[in-house]
């Protein structure tokens, strides 16, 4: 099945395709070379690791995301940044799918994780705020962004209300 690809999308996946191409990773096509314009990245500094893993991570296009196992056979050093985006990306994942669901143990189990400061109320909001334009369209079983919205303000109002000063 074909699918519409944005502007947008293809400029964000020619940088992705650009800056595995600057740590070695070459076997997928795209990326400025293909559009005939200068990359931006010149040395592997230019391109950080962990933005890259995460942004393979969270690519719609599987072939991307695939890369990153090429990016880790090729970089085996880059393991323990992937590990650090994936227990990030995962607890923060965890809360807001926890936070949507809306129980009370759910909720419970997500200002616990605060209160210990495993996470953050600024991390569930900037979480939210990556997928909110996402939501409606991947999300499965289906979940309306202004329904999920209300669910994260609503957290944050009760964070805030509950956790001391140093932990909300």
């Amino acid at each position: 099945m074909a699918r519409d690809v944005t502007d947008t999308e293809e400029m964000l996946r020619d940088d992705v395709v650009d800056r595995l191409l600057i740590h070695d990773i070459h076997y997928i096509g795209g990326g400025s070379a293909w559009a005939g314009t200068p990359s931006r990245y010149h040395k592997s500094e230019d391109a950080p690791v962990g933005s890259l893993i995460l942004d393979l991570a969270r690519s719609r296009d599987a072939r991307l995301r695939t890369a990153l196992v090429g990016l880790l056979l090729r970089h085996p050093e880059y393991a323990p940044p992937a590990i650090e985006v994936a227990r990030e990306t995962r607890d923060v994942s965890t809360a807001l799918a926890k936070i949507e669901r809306g129980q009370q143990r759910d909720i419970d189990d997500v200002l616990a994780l605060c209160r210990t400061k495993a996470l953050s109320v600024d991390e569930i909001i900037a979480g939210f705020e990556d997928i909110a334009p996402r939501i409606e369209r991947e999300a499965l079983p289906r979940v309306r962004e202004d329904d999920f919205r209300r669910k994260v303000e609503a957290f944050v109002r009760r964070a805030q209300s509950t956790l001391p000063e140093d932990v909300s």
